[in-house]
């Protein structure tokens, strides 16, 4: 099976330099375009137009390789083979069927330079001392004197998304001759869908609603969603808490305020559904499946020797798999989330700081509402994924001001971070390093004792934190870098942050960064 990376993002994998990059125009000034022609219960006609191509070349090891992008599209990721250009987008299906796909018309470009394509490599990791990989050349795929990938259109594997049945549609315009370097564009596709026959993972208990979290996913990336949704009624799932049972009186309250947001909500101590991780997310799914307001939001309270995990990849701990409950792949049916306290008393302080976070956010200064804050280690593609971030804020999020405080420009300082913190930013994203009490990617290292040493009071942001290990909840030495982001404080004398998101273990370059 190919593996496919939707978003694309110009990142080096190996030790290189830059030369030069250009455009190759093709005859549009127009963006990708991939729009629906048709769609009915048995198939759906795509046009997919190209109107350009940018070229960048790499020098690794003394040998100058290109690198082609489709922008707006993504890469093929098969480490050691060509690095070649795809556009994915998802096609809605029938609960069982399976999926075949004809490529109706086509135009094409043989394009007059020849091209020696980067060969994928196998991402660094974003630990606090990442070891580069040894440079990775499939010499049998460079040989062969044929197209490569050789499909213009390929199925990935059947999803299920919660309400709909899916699948990736892959699409190739950029075909490669390895030997002889001769790269034919097609620069628009006719392609027909058909739905017949039986599919993989079939989708055992449809329903007839869409849930509203899902939806902005469904309309920006399921090609045929408009056609299929018709008359369905738009609904807002249950918020289902588990919870060790020595924390429930202190949760309480937590499910009486979603209660009072108009969230059907159920809390339920682990010892009434079993002890095993199994037996937890059996409950979880039994709930999916069954009940007449399906959970959409699932919160865990416990660490993980109170609510047991899963072993995920490279051996980290996980909870993700409590999410896939339906269907046989890796996408998360529903939300899911954990608050990590071991007694208590952690538990009402954090349980506290979360409702009054939403009950009676600090007004004593409004501005920090919409001051954000970047955090760069200026690796790789850092600094544009940071500024990405910040754009978003400022065009989409409503924000006035974010902070660049990247390496590339010496401010991403322990000090700068500190300030700016007890200032009020109410939003943080970091990119870099890290361990499992730091980000290690500022100068010096931004540690537990830094956050224990935060006086930003109530301004308490929220963080998205690219990096390795900063949320390994089962680290053996104490609190790990998210855990003491929101137990930091106490009740009356609040510091650190209210939300967290993190990697329990390793986390990759490239992947990652496309989230």
């Amino acid at each position: 099976m190919k593996k496919a990376v939707v978003f694309s993002f110009l990142l080096a994998l190996a030790v290189f330099s830059l030369t030069w990059a250009y455009r190759v125009n093709l005859g549009s000034d127009q963006g990708l375009e991939v729009k629906l022609i048709s769609a009915d219960d048995s198939k759906v006609r795509v046009e997919i137009k190209v109107p350009e191509l940018q070229v960048e070349d790499k020098t690794v090891e003394g040998k100058t390789y290109q690198q082609i992008t489709i922008p707006g599209g993504g890469w093929l990721t098969e480490v050691g083979n060509p690095q070649v250009p795809l556009v994915c987008r998802f096609v809605a299906l029938p609960p069982t069927t399976g999926v075949r796909m004809v490529v109706v018309e086509q135009e094409k470009e043989t394009l007059s330079r020849t091209f020696l394509l980067y060969p994928f490599q196998k991402p660094l990791m974003r630990s606090d001392n990442p070891q580069p990989e040894a440079f990775q050349l499939n010499q049998e795929t460079y040989s062969q004197n044929t197209a490569f990938p050789g499909n213009l259109v390929e199925k990935g594997e059947i999803i299920i998304l919660r309400d709909l049945r899916l699948a990736p549609i892959k699409f190739f315009p950029v075909q490669l001759n390895p030997q002889t370097g001769e790269v034919t564009v097609y620069k628009r596709l006719l392609v027909d869908i058909y739905f017949e026959g039986t599919g993989e993972n079939p989708q055992l208990s449809p329903t007839n609603v869409l849930t509203r979290s899902y939806l902005k996913m469904y309309e920006n990336f399921v090609m045929n969603f408009d056609q299929i949704k018709g008359d369905k009624a738009v609904v807002d799932g249950s918020f289902l808490i588990i919870t060790y049972d020595n924390f429930h009186a202190q949760v309480q309250p937590l499910a009486d305020r979603k209660h009072k947001m108009g969230y059907e909500t159920h809390l339920v101590d682990k010892s009434s559904i079993g002890t095993t991780n199994t037996q937890i997310r059996n409950y979880i799914s039994d709930a999916y499946h069954n009940w007449t307001n399906p959970p959409e939001y699932v919160i865990l309270v416990g660490d993980a020797a109170q609510i047991p995990t899963f072993d995920g990849l490279l051996g980290c701990i996980t909870d993700h798999k409590y999410a896939t409950v339906d269907g046989t792949d890796y996408f998360a049916d529903l939300a899911i989330a954990r608050i990590s306290v071991q007694t208590q008393a952690e538990a009402t302080h954090v349980i506290t700081k979360i409702l009054n976070y939403r009950n009676h956010p600090y007004v004593g200064q409004t501005g920090w509402f919409r001051r954000g804050m970047t955090i760069s280690g200026s690796d790789y593609v850092d600094d544009y994924n940071a500024l990405r971030c910040g754009r978003f804020m400022v065009d989409y999020g409503g924000f006035t001001y974010f902070d660049s405080l990247w390496g590339s420009r010496g401010t991403n300082t322990v000090t700068n971070v500190t300030n700016r913190l007890n200032d009020g930013r109410s939003w943080i994203a970091y990119f870099g390093h890290g361990s499992a009490t730091s980000w290690a990617s500022t100068s010096p290292s931004f540690t537990n004792s830094h956050i224990d040493a935060l006086a930003n009071g109530e301004k308490l942001p929220a963080i998205f934190s690219v990096a390795c290990n900063n949320a390994e909840f089962d680290y053996s030495g104490g609190d790990c870098f998210a855990e003491k982001w929101i137990k930091v404080g106490s009740v009356g004398n609040e510091k650190g942050a209210v939300i967290i998101c993190a990697s329990t273990e390793g986390s990759a370059f490239f992947y990652s960064d496309t989230l």
